[in-house]
């Protein structure tokens, strides 16, 4: 569930970003940045860690997880149409002290050779181990970015 969709979650990364001195730039279900140095990682982290809550079942609320219903022409077909289209990769970042440099680091290697990176979504973090100590954090992350081919 996106902050955007939760107003204690929003509130706390408006909170965070101000604490932080970064400019918040959140959609519905995307923070939008230039550079990954915009964005205070810590205050993400502790936002999408956060347990996970819903209003299903209260009296007259409806689940924060239900869409509302969206508009259709009166001819029944939706006539909706994308403004822009965007590429969706996954990528592994690594780091030897932490999964927040391992995210930076898989999104700083994509905005060298990526144009327009527009969302970036971290998907799992997992760690290597030896010995019975972490030798590696890695971050699998999903990069967007706008699609230019023909």
């Amino acid at each position: 569930m996106g902050a955007y969709m939760h107003p204690p979650r929003a509130a706390e990364l408006r909170d965070g970003f101000r604490a932080a001195g970064k400019r918040l730039d959140m959609g519905k279900s995307c923070l939008r940045f230039k550079k990954v140095d915009d964005l205070p990682l810590d205050v993400i982290g502790k936002v999408i860690a956060a347990p996970v809550s819903s209003c299903a079942g209260a009296p007259g609320r409806r689940s924060v997880m239900q869409r509302p219903q969206q508009p259709q022409s009166p001819f029944g077909e939706d006539t909706r149409m994308a403004e822009n289209v965007y590429k969706v990769i996954e990528l592994v970042g690594t780091s030897t002290e932490s999964w927040e440099k391992a995210a930076s680091a898989a999104v700083r290697r994509a905005a060298k050779s990526l144009r327009d990176l527009r969302v970036a979504e971290v998907r799992e973090l997992d760690i290597t181990m030896k010995d019975g100590k972490i030798e590696m954090y890695r971050a699998k992350v999903k990069v967007s970015f706008k699609y230019e081919g023909k």
